[in-house]
């Protein structure tokens, strides 16, 4: 909905405000995302496949191979590597200076 927005009212809205609606989409998206691969996962996990009863209740560890830490390792990884890989092979090159124009410095 929110990208038919941004499509629809394309004249109407600034394109700040187009932005902001579309990084908002994109983080509703990670966010459901998330919430399936968890609900598959960790309810496979809880769930019996005989339906017999419940396992134990899960609690993510802090640190540890599977824990919260190492998640946001993961998470943060790609963005590290993009940084790097941006400094040495840029994705946009310079703007050009502007004609007849010097530094006052």
């Amino acid at each position: 909905m929110l990208l038919a927005i941004v499509v629809l009212m394309r004249r109407y809205l600034t394109d700040p405000m187009r932005h902001v609606i579309a990084f908002v989409a994109a983080c509703i998206l990670l966010i459901q995302v998330f919430s399936m691969r968890w609900n598959v996962v960790i309810g496979g996990q809880i769930f019996s496949k005989s339906g017999v009863g419940f396992r134990e209740s899960y609690v993510p560890e802090l640190f540890g191979r599977e824990g919260i830490a190492m998640a946001l390792l993961i998470f943060i990884l790609p963005f590290v590597i993009m940084g790097i890989f941006n400094r040495f092979l840029p994705l946009a090159p310079n703007r050009p200076e502007e004609p007849g124009g010097e530094d006052p410095a």
